[in-house]
């Protein structure tokens, strides 16, 4: 019985930091600044520099979410993982 609440508690702990990192993420937008999305998110686990700009990537559990900034603005955005749901662009 006690693993089962364990398992329970577990469950729903993720399920609640998928809907805060979820939440968060949606409060990023295209044309930001990618300092301030940043702020918001946390420095990211993975910084990749490519000829359009950088690549931050956040590694949470079974979700990524990636940002691409362009001279300091959001360019693109997504989310993926399968307890978020479908992978997002823009």
């Amino acid at each position: 019985m006690q693993i089962l609440i364990w398992l329970l508690i577990v469950v729903f702990g993720c399920l609640g930091g998928c809907d805060q990192t979820r939440s968060k993420f949606d409060q990023v937008h295209l044309g930001m600044a990618g300092t301030e999305a940043v702020r918001l998110l946390g420095e990211p686990q993975e910084r990749e520099r490519t000829v359009h700009g950088d690549l931050l990537r956040w590694r949470l559990g079974d979700k990524t979410l990636v940002l691409q900034i362009s001279k300091d603005r959001v360019t693109g955005k997504q989310l993926a993982g399968a307890a978020c749901g479908k992978a997002r662009k823009g």
